[in-house]
């Protein structure tokens, strides 16, 4: 039975959703953000189900341990590569890189815009493959404080392998906004909390959205929580709670 319960794990951390993210929103990659040049992040993500359920084999799923380095500054464009160890599971690394810039570098009121590889697994031929190689693209725009607004607003879109699932193409939105103004012992201006929502279009490795708030100890170090759901729960599962800590060196 042991043998058994054991196959039928590793045959769903197979067909899972395994994301290997750049700089990411809290679901999907829709954000423009780059890592800062120079400067390592780690990222820890944990998915599991609140309760037990008979037979839910995909109740917890592996751990994803990322590691992001921005990798240069040029004219206002930066760059990050990234790299993602998932395990456990069969073939646990993956690969991914972005590049973007900022809001109002390019002209006037001009958006954020960044374009991105992920999810580049190492396993290209057989059984499971993980060499989904999405490729996205995404622009975003802060909103007006008027009426309470506030936030920043992205859409992308993306195209994959057809390792991801029955929907290669689709679309992205995402909206975030950040409360509770402070400094720290440097002087450093930056906010406690934001609030993050996102969601990613089509049956298949990443279909789904969430939201999540985030509470950040320092500017550099901070932890996100909340739940996810998905387009296809033969793929996925049913939704999931999410907490992931993210942390600059």
């Amino acid at each position: 039975m042991l043998k058994t319960f054991i196959a039928s794990c590793l045959m769903l951390v197979g067909f899972s959703r395994i994301e290997a993210t750049p700089t990411s929103a809290f679901w999907t990659v829709c954000t423009t953000d780059v890592q800062e040049t120079n400067v390592p992040h780690i990222d820890v993500d944990n998915y599991f189900r609140l309760f037990h359920h008979n037979r839910d084999q995909s109740a917890i799923w592996p751990i994803d341990v990322g590691l992001t380095y921005g990798l240069f500054n040029w004219n206002d464009m930066k760059a990050e590569i990234g790299i993602d160890y998932i395990a456990p599971t069969r073939d646990p690394v993956y690969f991914n890189a972005k590049l973007g810039i900022a809001e109002e570098k390019l002209f006037t009121y001009s958006p954020g815009m960044s374009l991105g590889i992920f999810n580049v697994g190492t396993k290209t031929h057989g059984q499971n493959k993980t060499n989904q190689n999405i490729g996205d693209f995404c622009i975003s725009k802060s909103l007006p404080e008027a009426m309470l607004i506030g936030g920043r607003v992205t859409a992308g879109t993306f195209v994959g392998n057809h390792t991801m699932g029955k929907n290669r193409v689709g679309g992205m939105v995402a909206y975030d906004r950040q409360f509770c103004p402070a400094k720290d012992a440097s002087g450093t201006e930056y906010h406690k909390w934001e609030f993050i929502a996102d969601y990613a279009s089509g049956k298949n490795t990443i279909g789904g959205g969430g939201f999540a708030t985030i509470y950040y100890f320092t500017p550099k170090i901070s932890i996100e929580t909340g739940p996810v759901w998905f387009n296809d729960q033969s793929i996925n599962g049913k939704w999931k709670w999410s907490i992931q800590l993210d942390i600059d060196i």
